[in-house]
Formats: C-alpha cells, structure tokens, sequence
C-alpha cells in the first residue's frame, strides 16, 4: 500500500475537467493514494461538492457534469441497466450525495426541436433505504440531505395522505426535491435533483 501524504486541498484540475489537483502542505489530512481511496468522503463531499456544476460520484471521484450527452455519462458511469425510453438511463448502484447507495436515473431532454439530448435532471432512489416503511425512509433521507443542504426552502410534512408529501431546497443554482409519491397505488419515495435554468416542462415532470 502506497504511504499517505499530507494534503492542504483536492480541487477540480481546469485543465481536465472532472479530474482533481492534491495541493500538499506540512500539515493537513492525511490522504490515501490508492485510486479509489484518493479522496477521502467528507472532503469530496464538503469541499468540491457543487449541484450547481453536476452530480459528483463519489466512488469514482468524477463529476457528472450537467447538460452533458448520453455518451460522456457511458464514459462516467458505463453501460446503463435499462433504458425505459429514449430520454431516460437507469444505472445503479451509484454512491453520491456524501454516501447514498443509488439508483440513478438521467433525463436527458432536448432544448429544442433541433438541439440533442442533454442531460437535464437526474432522480435517484437510494438502496439501503429500499425496505423500509415509506415514511421512515422519507424521514431518514430528508434528515441526510438536511445534514448536506441546509433546512427545505419548502416543504409538506407527512399526513393522514402521504402522497404529495415532500421536501424541497431551491437554489438559484439548483433545485433538489425528495417527495413521496403514489404508482399504481403504492407509495415510494423518489428524489430529484434539478440544475438551473429549470426546463420549461419542469413541473410536469415533479409529479
């Protein structure tokens, strides 16, 4: 195993978009060399971590960079699991927003008639959360992502009807919703994270 070496910062490289620069110094966190141990959780999470920029997956410490093509997301992720539709990519499972095991579906839309397929919205289901009730399970990611977002701008708490139950943490940046919903009389939660200019059909796509 290669020896740890102190390091001030991990930035994003300008020149390679995606890739990191380590800036040493004489005392700091001690970092990991091997490559997928390079950048340490709470220091990609906390120090590079920008929705306004794209998702970053943080096994692989890239970033997910919106509006990029279905092509460059393959080179990121690999071969998608399924593909319910020309627009959508299912992958799974993905490590992102500082630890949750997802699956991660891309919406990839046109701006117009003429323009391709940009990667617009991502939604994300996170694993280890699966088998629980609906309502911990809400209250168990809305308190994770309370930890890396700060308090809803918004939010409908849980009632008599959870459905239509949701968080939301608007941004003028990005917008990131966690909410339950109800598919064919089961209620599940489902996450989506949004980058800004919001696309004008936005709204059609939140129910």
């Amino acid at each position: 195993m290669a020896a740890a070496r102190p390091c001030q910062a991990v930035v994003i490289n300008p020149a390679r978009p995606g890739c990191f620069l380590y800036y040493p110094q004489n005392e700091g966190v001690e970092l990991p060399m091997e490559p997928h141990a390079a950048v340490p959780k709470r220091v990609v999470s906390k120090g590079l971590f920008d929705l306004g920029q794209g998702l970053l997956l943080e096994d692989l410490g890239q970033n997910l960079p919106w509006s990029c093509s279905t092509g460059t997301a393959r080179l990121l992720l690999g071969p998608e699991h399924q593909r319910p539709d020309r627009e959508t990519l299912v992958w799974n499972p993905v490590r992102c927003l500082d630890g949750l095991e997802c699956h991660l579906t891309g919406k990839f839309l046109r701006d117009g008639p003429d323009e391709r397929r940009r990667l617009r919205m991502v939604e994300f289901v996170p694993y280890e959360k699966l088998k629980a009730a609906v309502v911990p399970k809400y209250l168990l990611v809305r308190q994770h992502l309370v930890g890396l977002l700060g308090e809803p701008t918004l939010e409908k708490e849980p009632g008599d009807s959870l459905a239509g139950t949701f968080s939301r943490w608007d941004t003028e940046a990005y917008l990131v919703l966690w909410k339950v919903v109800s598919k064919r009389g089961l209620e599940h939660c489902v996450g989506q994270l949004w980058p800004k200019p919001l696309p004008g059909n936005y709204l059609e796509m939140m129910i």
